[in-house]
């Protein structure tokens, strides 16, 4: 990746726009904040090829992405309790579901994204998966949704984007769980999502 990433940035023939440039430039310092914080091969970092004034990423504060706020939300159902992002390999949203005490788990159907799945149990909780999220679909919103499979206008729906995770993770100043290590990537994330919006949105236009 760095090295097709260097042969684009390195075109003096204008074959490649500056948005193209700029996505790049994002794409290699994610890639260095991820190796960071999961001490992969931190000693090759991705964006050395980069000019120091590139590499530079500005750190997000909660209220930058607070307009991605999400609540739990609940019925007879159950509760939707959180929301996780996995990032290590592709990039997958979970969703929590904790059943009400007196429902069975068999008489529920799990829908995440509009297609029906089956959600993995982890203790009290059942968790739906959206996978593979692409980079400029980070900041969009994904349903996920607990239906009675004998009355299905029994419903609990509830929706949230990667950046709702990141919100989440920026508000919890005092919690050592979430570190300045995860915080530097979920900027890195940010830049790298919005870099892609505008990468698509030019592609678009031009077709």
């Amino acid at each position: 990746v760095r090295d097709y990433a260097e042969y684009i940035l390195n075109d003096t023939t204008g074959k490649y726009s500056d948005t193209t440039k700029d996505l790049v430039k994002a794409i290699l310092n994610y890639g260095t904040y991820a190796q960071q914080y999961f001490e992969v091969a931190v000693d090759d970092l991705a964006n050395t090829i980069l000019e120091e004034a590139d590499k530079t990423v500005t750190m997000l504060q909660a209220n930058d992405l607070e307009a991605y706020k999400i609540t739990a939300t609940s019925n007879d159902l159950g509760t939707f309790a959180g929301y996780s992002l996995v990032l290590k390999s592709e990039t997958t949203l979970k969703a929590y579901f904790k059943p009400a005490t007196d429902v069975e788990i068999d008489t529920l159907t799990f829908i995440a994204n509009g297609q029906e799945v089956t959600p993995v149990q982890s203790g009290e909780y059942y968790i739906l998966s959206m996978e593979n999220i692409k980079a400029w679909d980070l900041d969009t919103n994904y349903s996920f949704a607990v239906l009675l499979k004998t009355d299905e206008t029994n419903k609990l729906q509830f929706e949230c984007s990667a950046m709702s995770y990141c919100y989440s993770v920026l508000t919890r100043e005092t919690d050592t769980t979430y570190t300045s290590e995860l915080k530097e990537l979920i900027s890195a994330l940010r830049v790298y999502q919005q870099k892609a919006d505008a990468y698509l949105e030019e592609t678009n236009s031009s077709n």
